[in-house]
């Protein structure tokens, strides 16, 4: 009995430890932004056709932002596949940003998003900039970052579940439900670097644990906010997207640039050690309860 404890304990520590599903690792290696190769490469196209704005260089996305709001999606599965979690995993996604922020009376619209979502079927999919899935019923999480230059800044959890709206996927907020918001004095500043990390850990069955936790620049400490979702709650994800955008139109863009680098999305822990870890415990539970 104490070696078959043991070795339960050893598989529980074994499952714990599983290496993450990379899903995405995204480092731009290949030059361009339309190649579509994952986890190392994926084709990420432009809400609208101004894709002109997007280029690759140097290992990094770099975004000018001259042209109003535009947003970027990439899908890191096959059309009508998705990646469900189960209970104790967490799907992270994240990525590395420098930008310049704009100053001035219109500064409190400078806005950074950033989300995970299901695209659910091929219509709700892009296939070029500004072609095909632009206007989505596509469902996931997003954060919307209020990069106001001075005072305060706002980050919001917020949930993509209306899906009568008619909105593009994450450039326009009607789509979402605000699920929490938090001010922020430590601001995030021009020409700085930044690292992003967004998770959504499945808890239990109809609950999840979102986060986005912003380090790096000159924060004295992380920005962070997290959020529990119970209602009608979201599991299955095969689609990462983010945008730089100013929220008035006819308004010069808030964020003058943007570089994005070192994108990744993986699952932790990876599906076979969910599984063991599962099934380790599962076993030692029935000889508790024949003890």
């Amino acid at each position: 009995m104490k070696k078959l404890l043991m070795s339960i304990a050893a598989c529980i520590a074994l499952a714990s430890a599983g290496n993450a599903q990379v899903l995405v690792n995204e480092t731009f290696a290949d030059g361009n932004r339309t190649n579509q190769n994952p986890p190392n490469s994926l084709a990420w196209y432009a809400s609208s056709t101004i894709g002109t704005r997007w280029t690759v260089s140097n290992n990094v996305l770099y975004d000018d932002s001259a042209a109003r709001s535009n947003g970027l999606a990439g899908y890191f599965t096959n059309v009508g596949e998705s990646v469900t979690l189960t209970i104790g995993q967490t799907i992270v996604a994240s990525y590395d940003i420098n930008m310049q922020i704009n100053t001035g009376a219109n500064s409190a619209n400078n806005v950074l998003t950033f989300g995970l979502f299901d695209s659910k079927e091929a219509a709700n999919r892009q296939t070029g900039d500004g072609v095909g899935g632009t206007t989505p019923t596509s469902t996931g999480y997003a954060f919307f970052l209020d990069l106001a230059s001075t005072g305060t800044q706002s980050l919001e959890l917020s949930k993509r579940d209306k899906l009568d709206q008619g909105g593009a996927l994450i450039t326009n907020d009607r789509d979402f439900t605000r699920m929490i918001s938090s001010t922020q004095a430590d601001l995030l500043v021009s020409d700085k670097d930044y690292h992003l990390e967004f998770s959504i850990e499945r808890t239990g069955e109809t609950e999840a644990v979102i986060t986005i936790t912003i380090t790096g620049g000159d924060l004295t400490s992380a920005m962070t906010t997290t959020f529990t979702d119970s209602n009608s709650t979201y599991f299955s994800y095969d689609t990462i997207a983010f945008s730089t955008f100013q929220g008035n139109a006819g308004i010069l863009p808030g964020v003058g640039y943007a570089e994005f680098s070192n994108i990744g999305v993986s699952v932790i822990p990876e599906p076979a050690a969910a599984g063991l870890l599962v099934g380790a415990l599962g076993l030692l539970v029935a000889i508790r309860r024949r003890r």
